[in-house]
């Protein structure tokens, strides 16, 4: 498999080299995109390799562990019951 000038800038990155630095201009890379990897570096948490991003047609808002756990996703169902009990004091009150 071939690896990647994405790859490499973030195998570099890691190394502690920044876009300025001639290794990754090395790479041969538009200066916009070397800027671009870095930033998507430090925001993906600085991994070694490029973390491969899911292509499917499905907005899901959280990503899923091997174990089936989800992380960040929305459970809509609870947040209508927190809606529902947030709703319920002030209709008793009313009532009274």
């Amino acid at each position: 498999m071939k690896e990647t000038k994405k790859a490499k800038a973030f195998q570099l990155f890691t190394r502690g080299f920044i876009p300025k630095s001639q290794e990754i201009k090395d790479l041969k890379l538009h200066p916009s995109n070397r800027y671009k990897y870095f930033y998507e570096w430090e925001r993906l948490g600085k991994p070694e390799i490029p973390i491969a991003a899911s292509k499917g047609g499905s907005s899901s808002v959280g990503s899923s562990m091997s174990g089936g756990e989800t992380i960040g996703g929305l459970d809509e169902t609870k947040a209508r019951i927190e809606e529902d009990q947030k709703a319920k004091p002030q209709t008793e009150e009313m009532i009274r």
